[in-house]
């Protein structure tokens, strides 16, 4: 599902277009290019703005021009800096901000109409894909048909011998997984669309039970839901029973020996395993051995530093293959084709043929574009990316996880305090 704008232009997303500039002033290590320091040099002044998007500053005039330029960049990255396509990103932003508070969005990178990529409706569905896609990722992901990578093929096993199944997806918060006060006119709320969704993608008689836990996390009892489905193969009417729960504590070995059970499979949206403001191992370490996992992370960038985490730690034995040619793991004789790098990025679709590991862009992240809130520039899609495998179980001395207070969010590889994941 690709975003309105940028289909238009027949562009994927610029993901890091920040240009890092070469002296940083002395003692700022933690500035936020284009918001507290200027986003061409990096000095603590931001007199002025992009006139078009208002959504970047800088010190002068002169950084402003520059960081417009293709042709200028300091870093040696070839970053963009504020193109043309950065700004009118950048200005969907605010519409889609306006029309999530309610105020019918605005702004017009590409046309005045409802329609058009800054008009009201348009915004309003870039927001609604945004909540969609965390149920729409679970179900398709784990369950999708003939695309569900290695990893998921013991579980998808066990569905289709009609039996039960319980998922854990750890670190849920109420605005984020269970969607806060976002309401759409032909989707009841979040538990419902969760339990239809996935209903539909097991299409089985099945039992599925989705436990959602975090310090962030309403309490708020069980949802049991008894899906109708037809069998793809010869179209039989069945029914799937869904139950749905929200635990609001911490995720360890008192969670998984006491209410929360012993998971099939345990999925994380956008946790930021490095981001120093979380204390992530212990609820990794309580993960029984042999369990799959799933991670949705908004950048590349983000995706393989939590890879990278969890190999580090021994949650995983291997990086994906993917991420193992891009660090330079790989020999250098790789192609470098673009038909062969979508390849790489995709889910392996035959299970039977691929390793236990994947790395690849979420065909199932939403359409909503977003601002770091580090680099101006850098702009992101919850959830675009997603990894999974098999948890190693080469680890020890698992104790209750706990989240500190105030738990920052990574955008980018560099951690802001979180609002919304």
């Amino acid at each position: 599902r690709k975003m309105d704008y940028l289909s238009s232009l027949d562009l994927d997303l610029p993901e890091q277009q920040s240009r890092l500039p070469q002296k940083i002033p002395q003692g700022a290590s933690t500035i936020r290019l284009g918001f507290t320091a200027c986003a061409s040099c990096g000095k603590d002044d931001v007199s002025v703005s992009c006139t078009s998007c208002r959504l970047i500053r800088y010190c002068s005039k002169r950084c402003r021009r520059l960081d417009s330029n293709p042709d200028f960049s300091e870093d040696g990255q070839g970053r963009g800096g504020h193109s043309s396509v950065v700004c009118g990103l950048l200005r969907l932003c605010s519409s889609d901000e306006r029309a999530e508070g309610g105020d019918g969005g605005g702004g017009v990178p590409n046309g005045d109409g409802p329609n058009a990529p800054g008009g009201a409706r348009a915004s309003a569905e870039r927001v609604a894909s945004e909540y969609f896609s965390y149920p729409e990722t679970l179900a398709n992901v784990l369950f999708g048909d003939d695309s569900a990578p290695a990893c998921y093929e013991k579980i998808n096993s066990k569905i289709e011998g009609g039996g039960s199944l319980t998922i854990h997806v750890v670190g849920a918060s109420d605005d984020a997984e269970l969607w806060g006060e976002f309401t759409h006119t032909t989707h009841e709320n979040a538990r419902t669309t969760y339990a239809v969704m996935l209903a539909e993608a097991v299409a089985v008689a099945a039992n599925l039970r989705v436990v959602f836990v975090g310090p962030e996390c309403p309490e708020g009892g069980v949802l049991e839901k008894d899906v109708p489905v037809q069998r793809p193969l010869d179209g039989s009417a069945e029914t799937c029973r869904v139950a749905l729960e929200t635990h609001r504590c911490d995720y360890g070995l008192e969670f998984l020996g006491g209410k929360g059970g012993i998971p099939d499979i345990v999925v994380f949206f956008n946790p930021g395993f490095t981001c120093p403001d979380y204390t992530w191992h212990d609820a990794l370490a309580a993960i029984p051995p042999k369990t799959p996992f799933m991670v949705a992370t908004n950048t590349e960038m983000e995706g393989a530093h939590d890879c990278q985490y969890l190999l580090e730690k021994r949650f995983i034995s291997e990086l994906p293959d993917y991420l193992d040619e891009i660090l330079g793991g790989q020999d250098e004789e790789k192609s470098n084709s673009s038909e062969e790098e979508d390849e790489r990025k995709r889910p392996n679709p035959h299970p039977e043929d691929g390793p236990l590991m994947f790395f690849g862009e979420n065909p199932f992240a939403g359409s909503r574009v977003r601002q770091s809130g580090t680099m101006a520039n850098d702009l992101y899609v919850k959830s675009r990316w997603i990894f999974g495998g098999i948890m190693s179980g080469d680890h020890s001395n698992a104790t209750c996880a706990k989240k500190r207070s105030e738990p920052n969010e990574k955008e980018n590889g560099q951690c802001v305090k979180k609002t919304k994941k």
